[in-house]
This record gives C-alpha cells, structure tokens and sequence, in this order.
C-alpha cells in the first residue's frame, strides 16, 4: 500500500506542485491550506498518516505548535518542514521538538522525495521537549552546512549525552556550545566554560575539581571547582586535546562515577553535569600516538558536531558581513555603515585560514578606516594585508593554515611597500620556524633535527638563532 502523505501549504501553486511531485514518486497526498483543520483530521485517525509536511506559517495553526501537538499524541509521524521564513532559532526549535526535518524554500523537488521515502521508512521518535527559544547573534548563516549544524543542535539538545564539537580555530565552537546549552532542558542552570589550553597545567585540576583549605601552598581557604559550579548545568571544555594526561585520567574518572574530588578531600562530591567538549586538535592521532586517552576520547566522543570553516561557507559572508559591521557601528556609537559590492565580492575570493574571527577582525579594520562609514575594496585590502602580516611565524604550521592565501597577501603587501626580495624573505621566515620547530620536536638534539630536515648542525644553529644543543 503506497505511502500516504498529509500537505499543509497555504500557497495553491506550491501545494499543487508538491502534490503532483510526491504522487509520481508513488505517495499518496491530501492536501490542507489550515493547521487546525489538517490537526482535526488527525484527530479522526482514518485516513492513517505516514508522513506530514507542512509550511512553517500556514493559517489556523502554525508549524511549531502542531508540532507540538503531534508529538503528543502522533510521537510515530515523522514531520517535514519546509518554509521560506526560517531563520537560525525555527531551524533549532523545529528539530529540538522532534521534526524529522527543516528545508528553506525553494526546495529541490528531488531531495523533497528523498526525504519523504527517508521518514516514511523509519518513525521518528525523538522525544517532546517544550522550551523557549534563545538569542543566538552570532549563529549567523543559512548555507547548507550551517543549516546541518542547526539540525545537529536541535536534535542534540534535549539529551543528555556528552557533545565533542570538532572544527578548526575561529569557526565558532563555542556558540555551539553555548547553542546547545540554551535549547536544552538545563537552560535554567549554570552554563560554565573553560579554556583548557589557556590555564597553566599544575593549575587546571585545582580549577576543574577545586581544593581544600590547605591542599596545596596557598590554598587558605577551600574552592568549588568547575565542576561543581557547573552542577545541574553544563560545562564546556574547549581545547579539549590540550589537557595532560594525568588530568585525562581525574576527568575520566568524573565522567564515568558521575562524582568529583577536590584536590586534598577525603571524600567525593556528586555532582550532574552535562559536558561539552571541543577541539580543533586530531584527537585519533593523539589516540594513535598515545597523547590522548583512548577511553576518555569514545567518552567525549558519543555524539559529535563538526563546524565548517569558512571557505566551505562562503554564502554566508554577506550575511556575517551584514551583522558583524551592524555590531560594530553599535560599539562605536557611529551611523549605520555599508560595504560595497566589490568589497563584499572580495571577501568570497579568500581562503580565511583564520575562518570567523580573521573575517571579523578584517572588517573592524575596514570599518575603522573607511571613508564615509562605507567600506571599500582598497578599505578591504588594507585590512587582510594587516591581519595577514601579524601572522607570527611560529604559526604558520598551525591547524587550518592555508599556505596559499598567506602568500598572497603577503605578496600583496610586498607589491604595496615596494619589496623585491619577497623570495628570500618569506624562505628565510620558513627556514627558521622549521629549525625552531624541528629541534623542539627532537628535544634540542641538533644532530637529530639536522639529519630530520637534510641540513647540517651549523645550519639548524644559525636558522633556530643560536639555540643550544
């Protein structure tokens, strides 16, 4: 018996085209303009629905709240969202309550009959929770990959499940995680977070599961750490790859005994939180070379979100643009400002190696110099020049580095500032950040280092500056 499919869309001309789309692929379809008259025919419960998809705004009763009300009664029907209003907070809302899926208009009519085969295959059984919405300013954009992180945080929201949120430095892990936090049943609880790699190692564990009065030298008075702040709530731990070992081995022990010890205590402390981690680190190279725990790592690992960066999402520049120069004007307490379409054009042709956070600081640049409030193409290409040129030279191997897009603006400001020797100077910069590097990785020997990059140990020693070994 051929699948039947209930369509509830205001607009005549769509309904009709979904209608005829769904049936040549073997549906069966009837069609309401009206919430509450297609909820009433549900309530009758002949015929039996396989499948809804709905606008998110039609009459009588809109899309979330008869999503609402069919996961009260209907927790089998999967529901289909497809709406030309969305927005980052609908997207989150419509998977957290259980929606099977969320596509913006137009949709491909193609992938409308993969998703109607994909739901009517398998129940949807995520599980009603009913919360407000949160403000999420800098959750910005609506290509496709982004709308999968949407997706992702809707349906990870309601559980209780620890949440590894992997991408590379600055595309925004922890407005996942504070995304996360906010949609979920502990909104109303502590939402903690910790940089992992910004605290000192011999101080991290006093942080994470506090002290006693007198644990250690200058510990006068006892300390909650972050875990028993966080309790009832959720603690974010970014940089999750940077902790040591000995303090891989106390978190595990935490996650798995739900309880933490204070540094210098007796006893232990239960305590229920919800952990999000996040890492631009290759945590199963770090498994494989025995840096990270295994355990800990399928611990953090449960459930995993990966942000894209920003050359994957490059539709989404005008969008982060728009809000970003919008933010900046607030700051500044200036008139609303403007970037012109070249300029906008400009910013889709890099590669941002320092994704969301090198966009913003271009812009604050560009702003800040522009004339007239209104940022131009040579507003823009003085400020990526700058950002380019504070790139220390240790970082050039760092995670998410685009080689090509540092030399190009490097070459840019060499053709501004006159340079002919750019070559010599940019092999010269390369060469000793691989000497430094290379003695560092073998423990200052500059025999191993020298053998390690083909060189001699005069050479590794006067490209490191001298440095002793």
């Amino acid at each position: 018996m051929p699948a039947r499919v209930m369509l509830i869309e205001d607009q005549r001309s769509t309904s009709m085209l979904y209608q005829e789309v769904l049936e040549d692929a073997g549906f069966e379809v009837d069609c309401f303009d009206d919430g509450s008259v297609a909820l009433n025919a549900l309530f009758a419960g002949k015929p039996r629905y396989q499948l809804i998809v709905t606008d998110y705004h039609v009459p009588g009763l809109d899309g979330l709240a008869l999503l609402k009300q069919l996961k009260r009664r209907f927790a089998y029907l999967p529901v289909l969202f497809v709406t030309a209003h969305g927005s980052v907070e609908t997207a989150i809302e419509a998977m957290k309550n259980g929606a099977f899926d969320y596509q913006e208009k137009p949709i491909d009519l193609d992938h409308l009959v993969e998703l109607a085969k994909e739901a009517c295959a398998r129940a949807n059984s995520a599980p009603p929770i009913v919360a407000s919405g949160a403000d999420l300013p800098y959750l910005v954009g609506r290509s496709p990959k982004m709308m999968d992180v949407y997706k992702q945080i809707g349906r990870l929201a309601a559980l209780p499940a620890t949440v590894l949120i992997r991408g590379e430095t600055g595309t925004g892990k922890e407005l996942v995680a504070n995304a996360i936090h906010q949609f979920s049943p502990r909104s109303d609880k502590p939402l903690i977070a910790v940089n992992c790699a910004a605290i000192p190692e011999g101080l991290l564990e006093s942080e994470l599961f506090g002290y006693e009065k007198g644990a250690f030298t200058g510990a006068q008075k006892a300390r909650a750490g972050h875990f028993e702040r966080a309790n009832g709530g959720t603690l974010f731990l970014d940089e999750i790859g940077d902790i040591p070992w000995n303090t891989q081995v106390r978190l595990l022990r935490v996650i798995q005994e739900k309880a933490v010890q204070r540094l210098g205590a007796d006893g232990v402390l239960k305590v229920d939180v919800r952990i999000v981690a996040a890492t631009h680190r290759n945590l199963e190279e770090m498994v494989a070379s025995n840096q990270f725990r295994e355990d800990l790592y399928h611990r953090l690992s449960v459930m995993e979100i990966r942000m894209p960066p920003l050359r994957e999402r490059l539709d989404d520049i005008p969008a982060l643009a728009e809000y970003f120069i919008g933010r900046f004007c607030n700051e500044y307490g200036c008139a609303p400002s403007g970037i012109e379409p070249e300029a906008l054009a400009l910013l889709k042709t890099q590669d941002w190696p320092g994704n969301i956070r090198q966009l913003q600081n271009v812009l604050r640049k560009a702003l800040l110099s522009a004339n007239n409030l209104t940022i131009s193409t040579a507003d823009l290409r003085e400020s990526l020049v700058q950002t380019a040129a504070k790139t220390p030279a240790g970082q050039l191997p760092g995670d998410g580095f685009d080689m090509g897009a540092w030399v190009r603006v490097m070459v840019e400001k060499a053709l501004s500032e006159g340079v002919e020797n750019l070559r010599e100077q940019l092999v010269e910069q390369l060469d000793a950040t691989l000497a430094k590097e290379a003695l560092q990785a073998c423990d200052g020997n500059r025999s191993k280092a020298a053998k390690l990059l083909g060189v001699t140990r005069r050479t590794v020693r006067q490209k490191a500056g001298g440095t002793p070994g």
